[in-house]
């Protein structure tokens, strides 16, 4: 969690990353531009991108996106709550 704040904190413009999944997603939600240097498998895929400005660009409105999907009303909130209603429908619960 205490990396995730240090990655948030508006003096970090950006940061290096091996690219795995985890750190995908904590420099896309604040939107954090990323220098990627890929170790393994899927990682090469997920580096792909463009240079510069047009990365910084692009990971802020990926972290606009993002935190529209997850708060009240957005796509990942909405589908939450309904498999949390489905789930609670069930008589196996």
């Amino acid at each position: 969690m205490l990396r995730v704040l240090i990655v948030e904190h508006a003096s970090i413009g950006g940061f290096m990353t091996h690219y795995g999944w985890n750190s995908t997603l904590e420099g896309i939600v604040p939107g954090k531009a990323m220098v990627t240097w890929p170790v393994a498998l899927v990682q090469f895929y997920n580096e792909k991108g463009k240079k510069g400005k047009g990365m910084r660009r692009k990971a802020k409105e990926l972290g606009k996106m993002a935190k529209t999907a997850v708060e009240e009303g957005g796509y990942s909130h909405f589908s939450l709550n309904d498999l949390i209603d489905e789930l609670k429908r069930q008589p196996w619960l």
